[in-house]
């Protein structure tokens, strides 16, 4: 059985898509995930299962759709997958604090991502990596030109992004 770790788009924010963690691994548990666990209320779900990323998203979608009648982009790495693109983090250690991963649906199109790389967004970064987008905000995410939206037209995918110490305790959590 392999470890994976589901991540959801847009719940809990700003007071939408509201789903308590508690309710979230009672719902997972109840479509046969195993070892469910769950980090913040911004939807890092951890599990075990025999099922691809892809079908794991595609369930736990519907599932979150039929339990809470929310419609939420679900992104689901193997723990395997989510080690391996962290250990691949394009800045070193005395950024980590202002180093963002934003999980991406679908791999951009080369030709986006290239055109995203070219752009001059002065102190700040991006990386595109595969179905990954790595960001370095000098000033944080919150005074950033990066935001999801942004970043989500420009690549042409749904994306959700976490900071680092989030992939940080989601790794510690199953082992990663």
């Amino acid at each position: 059985m392999g470890k994976h770790v589901a991540f959801l788009r847009a719940i809990n924010v700003g007071g939408h898509n509201k789903i308590r963690m508690a309710e979230l691994r009672s719902m997972a548990e109840r479509i046969g995930l195993e070892d469910v666990g769950t980090y913040i209320q911004s939807g890092n779900l951890w599990f075990g299962a025999d099922r691809s990323t892809g079908d794991a998203a595609v369930v736990l979608r519907d599932a979150i759709l039929s339990t809470f009648g929310h419609e939420v982009d679900v992104i689901v790495r193997s723990a395997e997958q989510l080690r391996a693109v962290v250990d691949r983090a394009p800045w070193g250690e005395s950024t980590r604090e202002r180093t963002y991963l934003m999980l991406l649906a679908n791999p951009p199109a080369e030709a986006r991502a290239a055109e995203l790389h070219d752009t001059d967004f002065g102190d700040e970064s991006v990386v595109v990596d595969g179905a990954h987008a790595w960001l370095h905000c000098a000033n944080g995410r919150a005074q950033t030109r990066l935001d999801n939206k942004y970043l989500e037209r420009a690549l042409d995918t749904p994306g959700t992004t976490r900071n680092w110490r989030t992939l940080q305790k989601v790794l510690d959590a199953i082992g990663g």
